[in-house]
């Protein structure tokens, strides 16, 4: 398997610690956390990652794309730091994924609370990766650098709030490429949910921040011609 890089903003000690946990248990290539906030005590616990400062204001996409920078030539498997990783080599099957057909430009995992219900089938006849027509959430998703250096960085004008539509983007402009979005069914990776004390992923949408994102959604609407 090629060089593949982790990338994961984070902010909240409690829930990086449920991710970091599930991560050395089941994934072996190394890590860059984009911090907002961790505390010492959580970074000495976990200091076989490496931490980098997140960009301020957070921003989903300027973290990303910091740690997409940071890692140089690797590919990246990207996570949000509420996951929780159930599949034991999940960073191998996902590159093994990527790479089973040049039509592909990014794979997901299957998963919980995501909008895409092709990834919430939970009866899956083929073990390979199969494609979909609807969008990819960046809660899990593999980037090979090929598609990277080819589509560029997530489009830092989605700066405004939390995380809305510049995922969204990305897969437009890939497709744009000529890709495709694919899913394995042999990766499992658990958003949100009891583990870390909620459903769904909402702890950064504090006061304010829906309205912002907003903004996004307007900016995608004038970029692409619809929302």
């Amino acid at each position: 398997m090629g060089d593949v890089i982790s990338v994961v903003p984070s902010k909240y000690d409690r829930i990086f610690e449920v991710f970091a946990d599930s991560y050395l248990d089941t994934i072996k290539a190394p890590a860059i956390v984009v911090d907002d906030g961790l505390s010492r005590t959580i970074k000495q616990k976990y200091s076989m990652f490496r931490y980098i400062e997140s960009p301020k204001p957070f921003a989903f996409c300027l973290s990303v794309n910091a740690g997409i920078i940071a890692a140089g030539g690797a590919d990246i498997l990207l996570f949000n730091d509420d996951c929780y990783i159930h599949t034991k080599e999940a960073d191998k099957i996902l590159h093994n994924g990527a790479y089973s057909d040049k039509r592909i430009g990014l794979v997901a995992p299957m998963m919980t609370n995501v909008q895409n219900r092709d990834q919430l089938v939970s009866d899956v006849k083929s073990a390979g990766v199969f494609i979909t027509k609807n969008n990819i959430t960046f809660v899990c998703v593999y980037m090979k650098r090929s598609i990277i250096t080819e589509v560029g960085l997530l489009d830092e004008e989605y700066r405004h709030g939390v995380a809305d539509r510049e995922d969204i983007d990305y897969c437009v402009r890939v497709r744009q490429a000529g890709y495709e979005l694919g899913i394995s069914p042999t990766c499992f990776v658990e958003h949100g949910g009891s583990r870390f004390g909620r459903t769904i992923s909402n702890t950064r949408f504090l006061e304010g921040q829906m309205e912002l994102a907003h903004r996004n959604r307007e900016y995608f609407t004038r970029k692409w011609g619809h929302g």
